[in-house]
């Protein structure tokens, strides 16, 4: 279902994940449970990468709405989202 455009890294060491961040569009958190921990969020963020994640647990007190990435409260409302977050400026993710 992802497409013939998407490919399947597996897992990346320190150095291949910040590159991989810095060259994303956001990385997208579709939890569904109230997340108590954002270090994932927070490492995007800190390689200038915009976060689009649902409002649940720890993401509103990691993420800023329309600075450091794109908050929803429903999962349709991703993709409009991940298209909103490539407007953020990098700086400000950081």
């Amino acid at each position: 279902m992802l497409g013939p455009d998407v490919t399947i890294f597996g897992t990346a060491d320190a150095t291949q994940k910040r590159d991989l961040l810095s060259r994303a569009a956001a990385p997208v958190f579709p939890i569904v449970w109230d997340e108590p921990s954002g270090m994932a969020m927070i490492e995007a963020m800190a390689c200038g990468t915009p976060v689009v994640a649902l409002r649940r647990g720890s993401v509103p007190e990691v993420v800023v709405d329309g600075v450091t990435g794109v908050l929803c409260d429903d999962p349709v409302e991703l993709p409009a989202a991940i298209a909103a977050a490539r407007r953020l400026a990098p700086a400000g993710c950081r």
